[in-house]
């Protein structure tokens, strides 16, 4: 069983939506998968929104079932593993006539300009809007003479984008391919359809009444390339004043356009998509191949996929009993835009029937995360009897989902019956919810009893944890650890079975936590950041000990892959000792050299090599010292540097970036105490200046000085060092490492 948090790897961009759908790391399906089940072992993805975990799966011979409940995201999935060229059925498309016209001679018009380098005709690849003006600015062409380039709009591309009618027949065409006027939803799908501007809807309106007219195999073929048109012709794009995209594009939290956004020419982005499926996204080519059904992927051992456009309550009646080996997936988190734009294209790809119900998702217009919580709860309990009694399951998601999608995946789990026996969390990275299923059920509490004892447990597992890391914890990591002491308490388990009248689960849960903070011996020293007010038995900083195990781990073996080696580190640093990738990184950066591709120990962080070097700082500083007429002293390793028999300065040379033990140490010393480092270890000194609190306020207050060993050999260099110029070389980035400064010295 994995204890350690898996970190994410570069993720796995669809074709089709790429950036639109948040995603699943690979690293972290690989991980599971070969950790927690054997080859024909069935792997289980039942919110699939992506190709991770059927990849993983593929790859390592399990067979895997991925299920979703929203058709465009299933067919984003088909379209990148099973493509098809669906170039003859464009041809057919484009073929249709709009009057006496093809359709795409029609839609082309729409976007007719004149190129703003010769002032040809041209066709607009591109316009970008000044939203507040409700005007397009500028526009990007495809002119036969000058070839692709931009420039302004002039008056006539402003009076063309302007000559269609804002919620004309092309709208209410549209609007009554979803729901009729009257419906309750009416006003959400003109909300949706304000996200295209008047020319797109016109655009969109021809090119889904000809769709509706071709053959299935056709229309088959063309609901891919149709999806990426109606997401790339929306109004959700940004654009810098070039006319050219955002990158990477925000995921749009709400359906209200940028700023400046793109108004792509729809029938382009079309013929963009299209040719792009037989090429491309073949990511499990050779690996495996699709069940044709449920039953008989669960009948055969051979590695295999089968996915399918089905909610989980209606999957969980047709699952059989204990036949999942491992359950990996990101939990349905609330989002309203990605929803709601779901249920129109499905209503334009399959039609009103197919798109059905979906209708429920338009009313969730905002974050209800009571909602939330009770719907995973209700998906996570129908599928729970599917899985083998030593199955396990794993949530992943991301940082930036936040605090509230952690409480409510956390409730969701515990009410659905399953026992949670970890989460693990990196506040840059993500949190990773560990479960299994489980017959124990904890008996039931009383409100007010049970509120007592979440802020009991919360304050204990607070303390414990702030400790157990030895330095200022973030709140996300803070809040990882009382919910995993909830959940080993039953607390959350009881919660999420409380009575809907009175006080809702997700209340009572954030406000007893709220007052176990408030009330335990902790003070939040930055923003959403704590520590104790009794420092005395803390361990170690974490941030010591991760450049530490960094060290070792590189000097374990010649070459490492990076990868490998960040997981090695999280790896010996298990459950909430979970250091930020940042600070990983950090370490890595300062201990490595690049070496083809991978990353290898920097030569002079040999262990000879340092030891020699310290050696040679520490005759260095005795003679600096003896030259400015100091009184010097070795204790042992520091040397201090007297005035008068009083300390003026207390030098501790360290070949690393650790602080807390050096920290303490230094204390004692008297005068100024000054760390003496490598200069590659000062950029992760500044990082750990800037993570701590604690230590960036006693550096601004001037009770450490800083010297680098580059610093020192400098210094030595000048017969003439005196004392006010010794001050110029202290600091991590020293003013004598500047030219401008350097010429006094020579």
């Amino acid at each position: 069983m994995i204890d350690y948090f898996i970190p994410s790897d570069h993720p796995l961009f669809l074709p089709l939506l790429g950036d639109w759908l948040p995603r699943l790391p690979l690293s972290v399906a690989r991980a599971h998968i070969d950790a927690a089940t054997q080859p024909g072992d069935v792997v289980f993805d039942p919110f699939c929104i992506g190709t991770s975990v059927i990849r993983a799966a593929l790859e390592a011979g399990r067979r895997v079932i991925a299920a979703s409940f929203n058709p465009i995201v299933v067919c984003a999935i088909e379209s990148a593993l099973w493509p098809i060229d669906a170039r003859p059925a464009l041809t057919h498309l484009a073929d249709t006539r709009k009057g006496d016209q093809r359709l795409r001679d029609h839609v082309l018009a729409l976007y007719a300009t004149r190129c703003p380098t010769c002032g040809a005709d041209a066709v607009a690849q591109s316009f970008t809007w000044n939203r507040d003006a409700h005007t397009p600015i500028y526009k990007i062409v495809e002119c036969r003479v000058c070839g692709p380039n931009g420039g302004s709009t002039d008056a006539d591309d402003v009076v063309a984008a302007r000559r269609h009618e804002p919620r004309g027949l092309p709208f209410w065409l549209l609007h009554s391919k979803i729901v009729e006027r009257d419906h309750e939803d009416a006003a959400r799908v003109g909300e949706a359809l304000d996200v295209y501007t008047a020319r797109a809807l016109n655009a969109l309106a021809d090119i889904v009444l000809k769709f509706d007219g071709l053959l299935p195999a056709d229309r088959d073929a063309l609901r891919p390339a149709l999806v990426g048109m109606f997401d790339a012709a929306s109004s959700l794009h940004p654009a810098d004043e070039h006319g050219q995209p955002t990158l990477p594009r925000p995921r749009p939290r709400s359906l209200r356009p940028p700023p400046r956004f793109l108004e792509r020419n729809a029938w382009l982005a079309l013929e963009s998509f299209t040719p792009g499926f037989s090429t491309t996204g073949r990511e499990c080519e050779g690996t495996g191949m699709r069940a044709p059904d449920l039953v008989a992927l669960l009948d055969s051992r051979e590695p295999a996929v089968c996915l399918l456009n089905e909610t989980s309550r209606e999957l969980g009646k047709r699952l059989t009993p204990h036949s999942i080996d491992l359950l990996v997936a990101r939990p349905p988190l609330p989002d309203a835009t990605r929803w709601t734009l779901s249920v129109i294209w499905t209503a334009w790809l399959w039609g009103k029937a197919e798109a059905a119900p979906l209708l429920p998702l338009l009313s969730q217009r905002r974050t209800n995360w009571d909602w939330q919580w009770r719907a995973i709860v209700s998906a996570l309990g129908a599928l729970l009897p599917a899985l083998k009694d030593e199955a396990r399951s794993v949530l992943a998601f991301n940082a930036d989902d936040g605090e509230s999608a952690l409480d409510s995946v956390m409730l969701a789990a515990a009410g659905s019956g399953a026992a949670l026996t970890r989460v693990l969390c990196d506040p840059f990275d993500g949190y990773r919810v560990h479960a299994q299923p489980s017959a124990y059920r904890p008996g039931d509490r009383d409100r007010e009893a049970l509120a007592d004892d979440i802020a009991h447990v919360a304050r204990d597992a607070a303390i414990k944890t702030i400790r157990a890391r030895g330095e200022p914890t973030p709140q996300p990591g803070l809040r990882t650890a009382i919910l995993d002491a909830l959940a080993e308490d039953g607390a959350l388990s009881v919660l999420a079975r409380l009575p809907e009248d009175g006080p809702q689960p997700l209340t009572l849960l954030r406000e007893s936590i709220e007052a176990a903070l408030k009330s335990a011996p902790l003070v939040e020293i930055d923003d959403r950041m704590w520590w104790l007010t009794e420092a005395g038995r803390a361990d170690e900083p974490l941030a010591d000990r991760v450049e530490m195990a960094t060290l070792d781990l590189m000097r374990s073996q010649d070459e490492w892959d990076e990868a490998e080696l960040l997981r090695e580190v999280y790896r010996r640093f298990p459950d909430h000792q979970t250091p930020e990738r940042p600070l990983v990184a950090a370490c890595i950066a300062s201990y490595s050299e690049d070496a083809a591709g991978r990353v290898r120990l920097r030569v002079e962080d040999q262990n000879e090599a340092r030891a020699a070097e310290v050696q040679s700082v520490q005759q260095t500083l005795m003679q600096l010292g003896a030259q400015m007429e100091y009184a010097v002293e070795s204790r042992s390793g520091p040397i201090v540097w007297k005035d008068r028999g009083a300390t003026a300065y207390a030098f501790v040379i360290s070949p690393t970036a650790e602080m807390g033990a050096v920290w303490r140490f230094g204390q004692m010393l008297g005068g100024v105490p000054v760390l003496v480092i490598p200069g590659s270890r000062a950029t992760l000194f500044q990082h750990k200046l800037a993570r701590d609190a604690r230590l960036h306020q006693a550096v601004e207050k001037g009770a450490w000085q800083f010297l680098k060993f580059s610093a020192v050999r400098e210094l030595m260099s000048h017969t003439d060092m005196d004392r006010r110029a010794f001050t110029l070389a202290l600091g991590l980035d020293p003013p004598i490492e500047q030219p401008q400064v350097q010429m006094p010295l020579l």
